[in-house]
């Protein structure tokens, strides 16, 4: 249920530079449409069941960090990391629901380890940094859009505040 679209544009500016200029991440099945500049949309949308209502994963119990993972393929090390950091983790399938918990903070930090291309992560790292959110390589170096090189090994979108704590806390694991 939480599979998601994502669009990118990246665009060329007049001084030869360019980046992501518009964004969005659609959940159809929540009926939501979160874009980078700060707009969050609930909208009814067709489907067969219907939004869902409610938040992508359940209330915090605590106020423990709380980091989005893959439910199919999580890092290696993120129970390891999780009791480092005394934090908790919480699963889910699309890249794009895992971006909606930082976005919408229901979680802290969403990590992806299993590699993605650049247009994997395109909308993502557009609508986290458009709203003032890091957005990042796990081991904090930055990621650049429109290059040859299209392919990323990780990912780290997280909110600014925790971004150093998360990064230090990976370093042993890369």
């Amino acid at each position: 249920p939480d599979w998601a679209v994502h669009v990118a544009l990246w665009e060329r500016g007049p001084d030869g530079t360019g980046g992501i200029t518009a964004c969005a991440i659609a959940m159809p099945a929540y009926g939501r449409v979160i874009t980078g500049r700060g707009a969050t949309t609930y909208q009814p949308i067709s489907i067969i069941r219907g939004p869902r209502p409610g938040p992508l994963v359940p209330p915090r119990e605590d106020d423990r960090l709380r980091i989005a993972v893959s439910e199919a393929d999580p890092p290696a090390f993120a129970e390891e990391l999780a009791e480092s950091l005394g934090a908790s983790l919480a699963r889910l399938g699309s890249g794009g629901g895992k971006t909606a918990t930082v976005v919408e903070d229901e979680c802290d930090a969403y990590i992806h380890t299993s590699g993605h291309h650049q247009w994997d992560s395109a909308a993502t790292y557009g609508v986290v940094r458009q709203r003032g959110l890091h957005a990042s390589r796990l081991d904090g170096s930055e990621l650049v859009y429109n290059v040859e090189q299209i392919d990323f090994p990780d990912l780290l979108v997280c909110k600014e505040d925790v971004a150093d704590r998360i990064i230090e806390g990976a370093r042993q694991y890369l």
